[in-house]
Formats: C-alpha cells, structure tokens, sequence
C-alpha cells in the first residue's frame, strides 16, 4: 500500500475513532495528529507524527520544513525526522527542488528534561508545525499549525500546573535535526582554514605576544588560559553579529523571497569572491586599524580586547568570508543559527590561535606566511563562487519567464482605506489584486493584462481597483490577508462596496480576452 493510500485509509478510520483530525478549508494540504491524551509516566519521551495528504498536482517544500516546541517547559524537543524527498522541477520558480507530493509524514519526540518533576496530573504540550507548498499556478504562503497535546501524568496528584510559553532557542536538537550540525562542522573548518590565509597566519604570533605570552614562558595552562579568552571574545564578537544580521532578516521578511535580493546575493559573492583573488582588498580604513590595534594589552581583560579586534584587523581575508556567511544567515532569518555559525566560525578561526599560544616557544617561529597561504585563500573565492552560481540559476528561471515588475500604475488605489470610502461614496465594486514581486504569475499577469489600455480603462470604469503589495509582511497585508482567508499569489477579489467577496481567484493567470470572461 502506498503512502497516498495509507494516509486516506487513516483518514477514514479516524472519522470513526477518538483521533483527531485536523484540517483547514482554503488550505489544499490535509493534515491530522492523534490529538488524543497521551498517559504517561514523567519521565517518558513522547513521540509526534504529524501526517500530511498533498493533492495531485501539488508539492510541499522539504527545507520548509520545521517545528518548534510553544508550550511544555518540562521537554525539549528532539530530531525532527523526514523521509528521503525526490528532486522535482519547481512549478513556478523553475529551479530543482527537494519535494514531497501525494504525502508525508513528519516524525520528532519530546524528551523530559532533568530532573523534571510534573506538578499537576493533568496538563498540555502545545507545538507548532511549518511548511510550505505550490500547485502548478500558485504560490502559497508559509502555513503555521499549532498542535495542542494533552498529557495525563501516572501518580502524580492535581495542583497548580507549572507551564508556560517557551521559545525554540531552548532546543538545540531542534536545529541539529535540521542539519546545523553538517553547518556547524562546515563554519568550524573554514575558520581554522581562514587562519591559512597570507592575512591572518602572519598576526597570529604577532597577537599572542601583544598579550602577553612569550617565547620563555613554558607555563602552558596560563598561556592556554590567556589564549582561551582571547578565542572567547573573538567567537562571542562574531556570534554578535550573525544575532544582528538575522534580526535584520526578521524584519525583512519576504524581501529574502525576491529576485531583487537574488541578484544582490549574486553581486556580494563576486564581490567577495575577487576579493580572495587579491583584485582589492575589504579592510577598515588605516586610522581606524591602527586605534583597534592599540586595544588589548597583557592580562585577561587585554586578552579579551584583543579577540574582540583580531578579526577586524584581519578582514582582507576574514571579511569576505563572514561577509558571505551572514548573507546566509540573513536568509535563513534565524537567530539561534546565525548565533552558533557564527560562533561555530569564530572557534575555528580561533582554534590555531589556541594552539599555538598554548605551545607558543616551540610553534611560534615555525608560524609564518608562504606561497601555500595564497592558494587557500583563491580556493575561498572559488568557494564563494558556488553559491554565487546557484543564486544565478535560480535567478535565471526568474528571466526565463518574461515579465515585469508589478508597478503602481496610475489606476490603482493602493491604501485599501481610501479605495474602500470611495467604492462605498461611488457605489462601485472594488476589484482587489493581491501580488509579491517575487510571485512569477503575478508578474505574467502584470506584463500581459494589466498593462493592456482596454483592460485598464476596463477597471477604471466599472471598479476601485485596489492592490495589495505582499512582497513583505507589512501590516496591511497581514490585515487583509487574514480577512479574506488569503493563501497565496496571485489571488484577485471583486467585492461589494462593503468589502464582502462576490467573486475569488486563486492561483489564475489570465490573459486580456480571459479577464473580460471572468469580470
């Protein structure tokens, strides 16, 4: 029996069983969970499976993929589990992905934490489930579920429950269950590689004895101590920045969906990638090198300075490399993974740093640059040119498909308010286009419908056309989407001066003649 199958025999037992099933109407992804009470002793690790049905002609994305534990301040979560997805032309952006379609289910534990001790019988886990999918004309947005799961303790008496909302940071098994840890190895070993380089291996020595560590001091677990803290404040200064950056790709939101930053991305790789060929060098202006290199000095404190400065004083080689890692981090927009890469970068960098100083009579005259330090730093910048070239075929499915960027034209009203008052004031229909730059049938649409004079005067005359821009999450369209029960691009609406929907589109790409059937 294949999966499909599988999942609708389930779905038929459970309308006759205590299982509950969950499903939301505009969503075309079915999915159910066995909601029912789960009794178990306190410190016994409960398994999730969440079941999705995909409807013929549709895919759900694997990388949009995840779960986060809400609420359960006794557990944290585990692995999140996925079976082995096929590679699969994307529908709409072209681009080969790794996709599910007709079902699939998704598998993770929660596992008490120490010393846990429940104080009441009864209580409720809550989590949520996120993911993504298209049909072959529509981009649907990403889909947030949060589950309820209650929990009956074994011998354990009624009283006041202890939970409370609590945040992903607390599972690292989380983000290790979404391959951080393959990401944590890679950032790691190109720190240590970036001390190779002709621009960090030759201020290695240089900085260990700025602190205060000398050939004629054999006393390695002070050397070591020294060195450790200066590794500490150069890691924490590195993870500082990458919390900073995906707060900025909080705050972007869909911006990180858009072919605009595809072409931006490309650009900061070559960029970053000439850079390690030695076209030019990314470094701080000299005034400002030489007042960071006065920081620091002898002691824990001066080697704590020292940390915080050594790679901005490093930057001809560092920069581009932290440049291209907080391009991923902006992206990913998140905060617990842009602080361990960052972090993970930083003790790798800081790792020969460690070593040496620990050793540092006997490895300090044999640390100096050389012909190999040059051939590490142009196979980086081959290195910056993958991504580069992968941001490049995605953007080339982009022009493959001729469009336009959706633009404001003069017909349309685009503060929803006012386009409200006057449909009301001229008692006219409102004619609603919800669209994102980034969304490529909207683009079509744009290009070869909404540019053409007789379907504009067509708009002008018979509605207040009014459109909704849903290239980033402003308040607007949050607001509207959630009133109209939007789930993707493009959807267009003809409502009643009063705002009630008479006619819905989703998910359809009509040329002038098709506009004047359906309106």
């Amino acid at each position: 029996m294949n999966l499909k199958k599988l999942l609708i025999f389930l779905i038929i037992i459970s309308s006759l069983s205590p299982v509950k099933l969950f499903s939301q109407a505009q969503d075309p992804f079915q999915w159910f969970f066995d909601g029912e009470t789960r009794e178990i002793n306190p410190e016994d690790k409960i398994p999730l499976q969440v079941e999705f049905i995909i409807p013929p002609g549709h895919i759900l994305y694997k990388e949009k993929f995840s779960i986060s534990l809400l609420k359960g301040d006794g557990y944290e979560l585990g692995l999140m589990e996925l079976p082995p997805a096929i590679r699969k032309q994307d529908p709409i952006t072209g681009a080969d992905e790794e996709v599910y379609v007709d079902g699939v289910a998704l598998k993770s534990v929660l596992i008490p934490k120490n010393g846990f001790k429940p104080l009441e019988s009864e209580a409720s886990i809550k989590f949520q489930v996120t993911y993504q999918g298209c049909s072959e004309k529509l981009c649907f947005k990403p889909t947030k579920k949060e589950i309820l799961l209650p929990i009956e303790y074994k011998g354990v008496s009624s009283g006041f429950g202890h939970f409370h909302f609590n945040t992903d940071f607390s599972s690292t098994n989380f983000f290790l269950g979404k391959g951080l840890l393959t990401l944590l190895l890679m950032t790691f070993l190109g720190g240590l590689l970036s001390d190779f380089t002709p621009c960090v291996l030759p201020i290695i020595p240089i900085t260990l004895a700025f602190i205060g560590i000398k050939r004629s001091d054999h006393r390695h677990w002070h050397n070591f101590l020294h060195t450790l803290v200066l590794v500490l404040a150069m890691a924490i200064s590195y993870s500082f920045l990458g919390v900073v950056v995906a707060l900025l790709g909080k705050s972007l939101g869909f911006l990180f969906q858009s072919i605009y930053f595809l072409f931006f991305a490309i650009a900061l790789y070559v960029f970053f990638a000439f850079s390690m060929f030695g076209f030019y060098e990314i470094q701080l202006p000299l005034m400002v090198r030489n007042k960071l290199a006065k920081w620091g000095g002898q002691g824990y404190v001066g080697s704590m300075l020292s940390g915080i400065t050594v790679g901005l004083l490093a930057a001809p080689c560092v920069g581009p490399l932290i440049g291209s890692l907080l391009i991923y981090v902006a992206q990913e927009r998140d905060l617990m993974k842009g602080f361990l890469l960052l972090f993970s970068y930083g003790l790798g960098m800081g790792s020969l740093f460690l070593v040496v100083g620990t050793y540092y009579h006997r490895l300090a005259p044999k640390v100096h640059g050389g012909p190999f330090t040059v051939w590490i730093k142009n196979a980086f910048g081959i290195i910056l040119l993958i991504p580069a070239f992968y941001y490049g075929s995605i953007a080339w499915a982009h022009i493959k498909n001729p469009s336009a960027k959706v633009t404001s034209q003069k017909i349309w009203t685009v503060d929803d308010s006012k386009g409200f008052e006057k449909a009301l004031k001229e008692n006219k229909l409102i004619f609603m286009d919800f669209y994102a730059d980034w969304c490529l049938p909207c683009l079509e649409m744009e290009k070869k419908t909404f540019s053409d004079s007789e379907v504009q005067k067509f708009l002008s005359d018979n509605f207040v056309p009014i459109k909704i821009n849903c290239t980033e999450e402003t308040p607007q369209c949050n607001k509207l989407v959630d009133r109209y029960q939007v789930i993707g691009w493009p959807t267009m609406l003809i409502l009643d001066s009063k705002g009630n929907i008479k006619q819905k589109y989703v998910g359809e790409n009509w040329g002038p003649d098709e506009f004047f059937g359906k309106c």
